[in-house]
């Protein structure tokens, strides 16, 4: 056979072979880039069952403030969130589930949603009949386990999903560097002088490796960040109260940013905010631990709802070891808000000023958070007027 005729026949293979991994790795791209959207929307539901069950709970318990409409609202919510994923309806930036495992799980877990809306409405209806320990109510919660249960098990699904679309795109963009480089290098061959080509080849290949390395590092690291958020979530699952639960959170994000003191303040609106929890600071254990609303920076930015960054004012915040004392030269306070409302304000100080992914990566966590702080600050402000009220 012609020696043209192999080489054609071996750029026809080398296309075909290219478009195949090129497929290979933009479905892998496809399903990184869509798996955290419904990471996050699984969450979300997550989070709403959650609070239509304690809002349920605080209604038959007497709470005035909360409403039937309010608990169906958030469980239909819900069902929207998942019909999303499911593709019955659409949502932008979030594509539906198409791996036929993860829809057998989100099928289940819509089922365990439908399961716990009925037995909400017949609890409403049945108010008497339904109270703590009664058939009903154990119903009740062991369709709300069985419903979390269910969402755990996608999220699972999900999180192997993204580890497996994350090795095949390193495998695809590995094997067609390599291939389009080992095709050059033979092209090369023929038309170049060795000594040429053997450099040329060394250049290609230094550089297809720099970059391969270069987007497993980053994959690894967006991976890592992933990975980190789950964990979290998991660890502050188990904290019971404000207290503890701003603390594990304080702490994971002094130990992530690399900040040397922080405090968590909880809004309480009109009451002003409340010191829930310290780092590296002896916030909670001076007379400082409470602030009107627009009482000194942290007070402002409460106010406003808007991030602030200061270099560090004389005076403002010492740390003592037992051979040294040095002051942080920057503080970075940012506003939780939910539903345009600030809930809670998380203020670091750092030994330089962070950066401007730290400032985004700090943000993105707290925005998850926003919901709980809610809660908290209704149920501090809840708290603070039935004191008031039995103190009057």
């Amino acid at each position: 056979m012609p020696r043209t005729t192999n080489v054609y026949l071996l750029i026809a293979a080398t296309l075909l072979a290219v478009l195949l991994l090129a497929a290979l790795s933009a479905w892998s791209g496809w399903r990184l880039a869509s798996t955290p959207a419904q990471q996050r929307q699984l969450l979300d539901v997550r989070v709403l069952a959650a609070e239509a069950h304690i809002y349920l709970e605080e209604y038959l318990g007497g709470d005035g403030e909360e409403t039937p409409g309010a608990i169906q609202a958030r469980l239909d919510e819900a069902a929207r969130l998942l019909a999303v994923l499911a593709g019955d309806r659409t949502q932008t930036g979030v594509s539906a589930i198409d791996d036929s495992d993860e829809r057998r799980l989100l099928q289940q877990a819509r089922h365990a949603l439908a399961t716990l809306a009925d037995l909400t409405r017949l609890r409403l209806r049945q108010q008497q009949e339904s109270a703590a320990g009664s058939s009903l109510d154990r119903r009740f919660d062991r369709a709300f386990d069985d419903f979390m249960a269910a969402c755990k098990a996608l999220e699972t699904r999900l999180h192997q999903g993204t580890t497996a679309a994350l090795r095949n795109f390193v495998l695809a963009q590995a094997l067609m560097t390599v291939l389009v480089v080992a095709s050059f290098a033979w092209l090369y061959r023929l038309l170049r002088r060795r000594d040429h080509r053997a450099a040329s080849i060394a250049n290609e290949m230094a550089a297809a490796h720099a970059e391969v390395m270069q987007g497993r590092e980053q994959m690894q690291q967006v991976n890592a960040r992933q990975e980190a958020m789950l964990a979290l979530s998991r660890r502050l699952q188990s904290a019971i109260g404000v207290e503890q639960f701003s603390q594990m959170l304080l702490t994971w994000l002094c130990e992530q940013q690399q900040a040397v003191a922080g405090v968590i303040w909880l809004s309480r609106q009109e009451a002003g905010l409340r010191a829930v929890a310290s780092w590296c600071t002896d916030t909670l254990a001076r007379e400082l631990d409470e602030l009107a609303n627009g009482e000194g920076l942290v007070g402002q930015v409460a106010l406003t709802g808007q991030v602030a960054q200061h270099a560090q004012p004389p005076g403002y915040l010492h740390l003592e070891s037992g051979l040294l004392r040095a002051a942080p030269s920057h503080s970075l306070l940012l506003p939780v808000r939910y539903r345009d409302v600030t809930v809670a304000v998380l203020e670091l100080a750092f030994p330089a000023a962070p950066d401007a992914e730290a400032r985004a990566h700090l943000q993105d966590v707290m925005e998850t958070m926003a919901v709980r702080y809610y809660m908290f600050s209704q149920r501090d402000r809840t708290t603070n007027d039935t004191q008031r009220k039995a103190s009057a």
